[in-house]
This record gives C-alpha cells, structure tokens and sequence, in this order.
C-alpha cells in the first residue's frame, strides 16, 4: 500500500468512527426521551389509577344522598297523608 492509500484509508476510518460516535450520541438521546415518555406515562397511570378512586367514591356518596333524598320525599308523603 502506498502512503496516500494508507491516509486515505485513515481518513475514512476516522469518518466512520466520527458516524459511529454521533450515531451513539443520537441513540443515547433517543433513550432518554424514551425513559421521559415512560415515566410521563406512569405518572399519567398514577393520576388515572386516583381519578377512577375518586369517581368511585363520589359514586358512593351520590348512592347515599338519593338514598337519603328518598327517604325524606317517603317521609314527607307519610306525614301529608296522615
């Protein structure tokens, strides 16, 4: 090999590990806006898992209010056919 065949093929050596280093950084990145994604989605899962508990007790308590509604509407009928 002569020295020019050698520096060239140094250079593009050099150009691929120059690729290989930035396809490394944009993979890197790529894996944090994954782990972001991921851990925006678990907190999403959070606040989701919170408001099907809160819907559940509102649920209840609107259960217990007409509940108690009917009786007093029942009572008031006693009370005005009596």
């Amino acid at each position: 090999m002569t020295r020019e065949m050698l520096e060239e093929l140094l250079e593009r050596f050099t150009g691929m590990m120059e690729e290989m280093q930035d396809i490394r950084e944009n993979g890197n990145h790529v894996n944090q806006l994954i782990l972001k994604t991921e851990n925006r989605v678990n907190e999403i899962e959070t606040d989701l898992s919170g408001l099907q508990q809160n819907l559940r007790k509102l649920d209840q308590k609107f259960i217990l209010v007409e509940s108690l509604m009917r009786t007093k509407v029942k009572r008031q009928i006693i009370r005005s056919v009596s």
